[in-house]
């Protein structure tokens, strides 16, 4: 019988139902990453889903990681199998930012990998993320969970 997974973190702004609507092919990604690199839950290099759904939180409000947009391409990219300004499916964006930042940064760790990510346009970036990924709490109880809003457009 497969174990169930418990929730990721809520993250403050990200509280309603549609927002968490990504956590199974979250969870799924690290896993088959942790695996791919042979990270085990003890092993300091391990990606934590809840920091990877963090890092999503901060790359476009949760639209996953919008790892080919306009401004940030480079010609190295197309090692990883993408094109210029290609529109990618959130399980594609996954993956593709994940072997961005190992590549990038040359892997020592998520803090360096995150930095490098970014590239240094926003002010902070990784510590933003981790800020983020420590303020997040255990999903809410029946009693707590807002009433449902409709999902914008643009989500």
């Amino acid at each position: 019988m497969a174990k169930v997974q418990p929730p990721l973190k809520i993250y403050p702004g990200y509280e309603q139902g549609y927002q968490q609507s990504q956590d199974a092919l979250i969870r799924k990604i690290t896993d088959e990453f942790n695996k791919e690199k042979g990270f085990t839950r003890d092993d300091p290099n391990y990606l934590d889903p809840d920091l990877l759904e963090a890092w999503a939180r901060q790359e476009s409000g949760g639209d996953m990681m919008q790892v080919d947009v306009p401004g940030d391409w480079v010609k190295d990219k197309k090692n990883f199998g993408m094109t210029k300004n290609e529109k990618m499916d959130p399980e594609t964006s996954l993956k593709k930012a994940l072997e961005w930042a190992w590549y990038e940064s040359k892997f020592t760790g998520w803090a360096n990998a995150l930095s490098n990510y970014n590239g240094g346009g926003v002010p902070h970036y990784e510590q933003d993320i981790q800020a983020r990924y420590k303020s997040g709490r255990e999903s809410l109880a029946p009693e707590e969970v807002p009433l449902p809003m409709p999902r914008p457009e643009n989500a």
